[in-house]
């Protein structure tokens, strides 16, 4: 579920490409490794809705990689997402502290 704004955090800083999109997503959200078919149908979805535009880099060495990078869509959408956790993070700290003063 926290997948779509770690990706959207790890683009923020530029283009990448998959593996490392997977990388950094599991280092934003503390795993160990990510799916990597759920990525790549994320990244497609967000790519049809305008949220991230991607190209072929046949620049680098070995084969063609498709790069992704955030459109202003994408650096909004993120806004968004920082917002609605910042507000999830208030609602589910003052439930903790609710629970721990129990009797």
């Amino acid at each position: 579920p926290l997948i779509e704004p770690a990706l959207l955090l790890a683009l923020r800083d530029g283009t990448a490409h998959g593996y490392d999109l997977a990388d950094q997503i599991a280092d934003h959200l503390g795993l160990e490794r990510i799916d990597h078919g759920n990525l790549y149908r994320g990244l497609r979805r967000l790519e049809d809705e305008g949220i991230v535009i991607s190209q072929w880099n046949d620049g680098d060495p070995g084969r063609s990689k498709r790069t992704d990078a955030l459109t202003g869509g994408g650096e909004e959408l993120l806004d968004v997402w920082a917002q609605t956790l910042q507000f999830t993070k208030e609602r589910l700290s003052a439930l903790l502290d609710s629970y721990e003063r129990k009797p």
